[in-house]
């Protein structure tokens, strides 16, 4: 399996899948359903609406968070869509999967300029501990590069490029 795509259960689950859970970011954020897409066994998804402290608008600023598939938590990153030929195979596996008389009005909206520009895609990321899940490893009385003690007893973040 490449570094870059998720295992083929996992994309054949949310190949069926009406909705799946994201959580975007590191911080405390909680765990939303979106409508998943799956376009040359890649996970796809747009924003219905985007907010200034939404899933879409976080991810753009941190690009890391967590899917929620079949019960598990896996980390990911979001990648954004470029290609004017994948974001036409997205706005057309929304319509071919969506096809309920409900679905209709959300497809449609999909596909219009602001959504279809919202396109994510998302591939996984290593592990990563949410800001509030992490505890120092440091031990007691050991000390950080500098030689000082770490005194919040917080590892030290690391900027991702």
């Amino acid at each position: 399996m490449p570094a870059n795509k998720f295992p083929r259960h996992i994309v054949e689950v949310l190949r069926i899948a009406r909705i799946m859970g994201v959580r975007a970011g590191v911080g405390a954020h909680r765990i939303i359903g979106i409508w998943p897409i799956v376009v040359e066994n890649r996970i796809f998804a747009r924003s219905w609406s985007i907010k200034a402290r939404g899933w879409y608008t976080t991810l753009q600023t941190e690009p890391f968070g967590v899917l929620e598939v079949d019960g598990k938590e896996l980390p990911m990153r979001a990648v954004f869509t470029r290609s004017e030929r994948l974001k036409d195979e997205v706005t057309r596996a929304y319509r071919e999967k969506f096809n309920t008389t409900g679905a209709q009005h959300f497809v449609r909206g999909f596909a219009q300029k602001k959504r279809r520009n919202t396109t994510i895609e998302f591939v996984p990321a290593p592990s990563r501990k949410r800001t509030n899940d992490i505890t120092s490893k440091t031990s007691k009385g050991a000390s950080n590069r500098g030689g000082a003690k770490n005194q919040t007893n917080q590892p030290k973040r690391q900027r991702v490029h």
